[in-house]
């Protein structure tokens, strides 16, 4: 075919180009759990579930009062969760299409809340123990 192409793919990119680990660059591994120097995952999330007090958050709550997609607000608040720092109050409210779903709480505050819920006290009793 002669004359001009519908595209420009550009120039070619080298093929064989050596890897980082041929060439002796450090490959980051990511880390298991979070040591003091990192971040705590979605800030915004926890400070949600921490300003709601012993009333806690379900997860529609915090997704309407943040203004972000379940797909976005649900994986945080477990990595919250697997991180301790956000517990099941082992209270239930319904939905707006009527199914109970869970209410999260400030881990902290499982310490502290009179009648605790089962899971609350569950958790609050791995925090003590270290095994968040």
């Amino acid at each position: 075919m002669t004359g001009p192409y519908l595209w420009n793919l550009g120039t070619p990119k080298p093929q064989n180009a050596p890897t980082p680990a041929a060439t002796g660059a450090h490959v980051h591994e990511p880390e298991k759990q979070l040591n003091s120097t990192q971040p705590i995952p979605a800030p915004a999330h926890h400070a949600a579930i921490v300003k709601a007090s012993a009333h806690g958050l379900t997860d529609d709550a915090g997704e309407a009062l943040l203004r972000i997609k379940p797909q976005t607000y649900t994986p945080r608040r477990g990595e919250l969760v697997r991180l301790g720092l956000v517990v099941d109050s082992g209270e239930r409210r319904l939905t707006s299409s009527g199914r109970p779903v869970a209410v999260w709480i400030d881990a902290r505050l499982a310490h502290s809340t009179p009648k605790m819920a089962p899971a609350a006290s569950r958790a609050a009793a791995r925090l003590e123990r270290g095994q968040a």
